[in-house]
């Protein structure tokens, strides 16, 4: 039976997905369902708790996997993502991996290590034009480029380094 709801991604919105789940269909239960979704980072941390609390089995797969195992396919809306999602995890529960959390010291350190990333891509971002330009522009114009920018990568190169 396929059953379709759309609700917001916060608490509120997942209850009522799993009230609607419960109307729609009795014997749904986290027992004896599998939960199949596609890793979106953090925006799955709502779900993900309320399963993991209920002792639900859950599959986070990448979104790559699923788009590549369908093939080509056309379209696109929530909707459609959902029955893909939904198709590729009946064709492919034999190869099920059920996910677990991730351990308590190796969370925050997942957070820095993406923050950090994220100010390495931003600093670049900013240095690779003022680099790249130099000798194609005027000294006095590559300057002044570099001048406005260089508080700002002072800062990211010393946030960087505290992390």
């Amino acid at each position: 039976m396929l059953f379709h709801y759309q609700s917001s991604n916060d608490k509120k919105g997942i209850e009522s997905f799993v009230k609607r789940l419960r109307q729609q269909c009795p014997e749904a239960n986290f027992d004896n369902n599998l939960y199949c979704m596609e890793h979106t980072g953090i925006y799955n941390n709502h779900i993900l708790s309320l399963l993991q609390i209920n002792k639900a089995s859950i599959w986070v797969e990448h979104p790559i996997h699923i788009k590549e195992s369908l093939g080509m396919i056309r379209g696109k809306n929530d909707k459609v993502d959902a029955q893909r999602i939904a198709l590729y995890a009946y064709k492919n529960r034999d190869e099920v991996r059920l996910w677990t959390p991730k351990r308590e010291v190796i969370q925050p350190l997942d957070r820095l290590t993406s923050t950090r990333s994220r100010l390495v891509k931003v600093r670049k971002m900013l240095q690779s034009p003022l680099t790249d330009s130099d000798g194609f522009i005027s000294r006095k114009v590559h300057n002044e480029a570099k001048k406005s920018c260089q508080k700002t990568l002072d800062a990211l190169t010393k946030d960087i380094k505290q992390i």
